[in-house]
Protein backbone atom coordinates (compact mmCIF):
# COMPACT_ATOMS: atom_id res chain seq x y z
CA UNK A 1 0.00 0.00 0.00
CA UNK A 2 2.58 2.26 0.96
CA UNK A 3 4.76 1.72 -2.65
CA UNK A 4 1.70 2.17 -3.98
CA UNK A 5 1.39 5.40 -2.69
CA UNK A 6 4.94 6.74 -3.43
CA UNK A 7 3.75 6.15 -6.88
CA UNK A 8 0.98 7.60 -6.71
CA UNK A 9 3.04 10.75 -5.36
CA UNK A 10 5.64 10.66 -7.71
CA UNK A 11 2.76 10.30 -10.90
CA UNK A 12 1.77 13.80 -9.37
CA UNK A 13 4.47 15.27 -9.27
CA UNK A 14 5.53 14.49 -12.90
CA UNK A 15 2.38 15.89 -14.09
CA UNK A 16 1.97 18.81 -12.31
CA UNK A 17 5.75 19.64 -13.86
CA UNK A 18 4.17 18.51 -17.53
CA UNK A 19 1.55 21.31 -16.94
CA UNK A 20 3.43 24.05 -15.55
CA UNK A 21 6.68 23.54 -18.38
CA UNK A 22 3.26 22.98 -20.68
CA UNK A 23 1.79 26.11 -19.86
CA UNK A 24 4.76 28.56 -20.21
CA UNK A 25 5.85 27.01 -23.23
CA UNK A 26 1.87 27.80 -24.81
CA UNK A 27 2.25 31.68 -22.94
CA UNK A 28 6.28 32.06 -24.66
CA UNK A 29 4.89 31.54 -27.91
CA UNK A 30 1.70 33.17 -27.98
CA UNK A 31 3.93 36.08 -26.58
CA UNK A 32 6.79 35.66 -29.78
CA UNK A 33 3.67 35.28 -32.14
CA UNK A 34 3.82 39.12 -31.81
CA UNK A 35 7.33 39.28 -31.45
CA UNK A 36 9.14 41.88 -34.26
CA UNK A 37 9.26 45.32 -35.11
CA UNK A 38 6.41 47.45 -37.20
CA UNK A 39 5.83 50.15 -39.34
CA UNK A 40 2.99 52.56 -38.47
CA UNK A 41 -0.15 52.26 -40.68
CA UNK A 42 -2.79 54.99 -39.06
CA UNK A 43 -4.87 55.76 -35.45
CA UNK A 44 -7.63 56.54 -35.68
CA UNK A 45 -9.73 57.81 -32.35
CA UNK A 46 -13.28 58.25 -32.11
CA UNK A 47 -14.70 60.20 -29.29
CA UNK A 48 -17.78 60.44 -27.61
CA UNK A 49 -16.73 63.04 -24.70
CA UNK A 50 -16.15 65.63 -23.96
CA UNK A 51 -17.69 65.63 -27.48
CA UNK A 52 -18.61 63.47 -30.13
CA UNK A 53 -15.37 63.63 -33.16
CA UNK A 54 -13.11 62.14 -34.61
CA UNK A 55 -9.33 62.65 -35.38
CA UNK A 56 -7.29 60.29 -37.25
CA UNK A 57 -3.20 59.98 -38.27
CA UNK A 58 -2.31 58.12 -41.17
CA UNK A 59 0.76 57.51 -42.93
CA UNK A 60 2.89 58.88 -44.73
CA UNK A 61 2.13 61.97 -43.29
CA UNK A 62 2.53 60.49 -39.65
CA UNK A 63 5.74 57.38 -39.69
CA UNK A 64 6.55 55.40 -36.80
CA UNK A 65 8.01 52.57 -35.61
CA UNK A 66 7.00 49.72 -32.46
CA UNK A 67 9.31 47.06 -31.53
CA UNK A 68 7.98 44.03 -29.45
CA UNK A 69 10.49 41.86 -27.81
CA UNK A 70 11.22 39.65 -24.89
CA UNK A 71 8.49 41.79 -22.87
CA UNK A 72 9.77 45.09 -23.80
CA UNK A 73 8.43 47.63 -25.89
CA UNK A 74 9.24 50.81 -27.90
CA UNK A 75 6.62 53.11 -29.42
CA UNK A 76 7.84 56.26 -31.74
CA UNK A 77 5.78 58.20 -34.28
CA UNK A 78 6.42 61.97 -35.76
CA UNK A 79 4.73 64.07 -37.81
CA UNK A 80 6.84 64.41 -41.22
CA UNK A 81 5.54 68.03 -41.83
CA UNK A 82 5.80 69.13 -38.02
CA UNK A 83 6.79 72.49 -37.38
CA UNK A 84 10.58 72.64 -36.95
CA UNK A 85 11.53 76.81 -36.27
CA UNK A 86 10.62 76.22 -32.63
CA UNK A 87 12.46 79.40 -31.88
CA UNK A 88 9.54 81.82 -33.72
CA UNK A 89 6.70 79.28 -32.76
CA UNK A 90 7.02 76.77 -29.65
CA UNK A 91 4.66 74.13 -30.11
CA UNK A 92 1.49 74.84 -27.71
CA UNK A 93 0.14 71.21 -27.14
CA UNK A 94 1.34 67.68 -28.38
CA UNK A 95 -0.70 67.31 -31.23
CA UNK A 96 1.70 70.60 -32.58
CA UNK A 97 4.79 69.00 -31.39
CA UNK A 98 4.36 66.25 -34.41
CA UNK A 99 6.34 63.53 -31.64
CA UNK A 100 5.49 61.05 -29.50
CA UNK A 101 7.39 58.16 -27.94
CA UNK A 102 7.00 55.03 -25.07
CA UNK A 103 8.68 52.62 -23.90
CA UNK A 104 8.51 49.97 -21.21
CA UNK A 105 7.48 46.42 -20.77
CA UNK A 106 4.30 44.33 -22.15
CA UNK A 107 2.25 41.24 -20.97
CA UNK A 108 -0.86 39.31 -22.32
CA UNK A 109 -3.85 38.36 -20.66
CA UNK A 110 -5.92 36.40 -23.07
CA UNK A 111 -6.64 38.81 -26.12
CA UNK A 112 -5.47 41.54 -24.09
CA UNK A 113 -2.32 43.09 -24.79
CA UNK A 114 -1.07 45.78 -21.61
CA UNK A 115 1.66 48.38 -22.02
CA UNK A 116 3.17 49.75 -18.95
CA UNK A 117 4.95 52.91 -20.05
CA UNK A 118 8.58 53.14 -17.89
CA UNK A 119 9.76 55.93 -20.37
CA UNK A 120 7.97 58.43 -22.12
CA UNK A 121 7.64 62.08 -23.52
CA UNK A 122 4.65 63.36 -22.51
CA UNK A 123 5.36 63.06 -18.64
CA UNK A 124 1.02 62.61 -18.00
CA UNK A 125 1.87 59.03 -19.90
CA UNK A 126 4.63 58.05 -17.27
CA UNK A 127 3.29 54.84 -15.16
CA UNK A 128 0.17 54.75 -17.23
CA UNK A 129 -1.02 50.90 -18.53
CA UNK A 130 -2.57 50.93 -21.92
CA UNK A 131 -5.18 47.89 -22.54
CA UNK A 132 -5.42 46.90 -25.55
CA UNK A 133 -7.40 44.11 -27.90
CA UNK A 134 -4.98 42.77 -30.79
CA UNK A 135 -5.57 41.40 -33.63
CA UNK A 136 -3.00 39.79 -36.17
CA UNK A 137 -3.87 39.61 -39.48
CA UNK A 138 -1.18 38.20 -41.64
CA UNK A 139 1.69 41.42 -41.52
CA UNK A 140 -0.91 43.65 -40.02
CA UNK A 141 -1.45 44.32 -36.30
CA UNK A 142 -4.60 45.71 -35.36
CA UNK A 143 -4.59 47.82 -31.43
CA UNK A 144 -7.84 49.15 -30.42
CA UNK A 145 -8.30 50.60 -26.69
CA UNK A 146 -11.70 51.73 -25.24
CA UNK A 147 -10.67 55.76 -23.22
CA UNK A 148 -11.86 55.68 -20.04
CA UNK A 149 -11.81 59.54 -18.48
CA UNK A 150 -9.32 59.99 -16.19
CA UNK A 151 -8.09 63.30 -13.89
CA UNK A 152 -5.47 63.71 -16.80
CA UNK A 153 -7.27 62.56 -20.02
CA UNK A 154 -11.42 63.17 -19.74
CA UNK A 155 -11.71 61.69 -23.11
CA UNK A 156 -14.04 58.85 -23.67
CA UNK A 157 -14.01 56.74 -26.77
CA UNK A 158 -12.35 54.23 -29.06
CA UNK A 159 -8.49 54.21 -30.20
CA UNK A 160 -7.71 52.18 -33.03
CA UNK A 161 -4.06 51.72 -34.16
CA UNK A 162 -2.68 49.88 -36.68
CA UNK A 163 0.96 48.85 -37.99
CA UNK A 164 1.99 46.11 -40.57
CA UNK A 165 4.89 44.25 -39.58
CA UNK A 166 8.31 44.23 -40.73
CA UNK A 167 10.29 41.52 -38.83
CA UNK A 168 9.02 38.91 -37.22
CA UNK A 169 10.98 38.08 -33.85
CA UNK A 170 14.51 39.33 -33.87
Amino acid sequence: MILGWKKLSMFKIVLVVVLVFCTQSLYGQRTRLLEGSYRFTSETIELIKPKSEMHHKQAPEWDGLLFLKDGHFSLSLVNQSRNDDWITRFPSDLDELGYDSLAGSYDFSGSRLRLKVELTLNPFNYGKVFGFNWKLDGDSLQLSEELKPSLEDTRKGVRMLTFKQITRRF
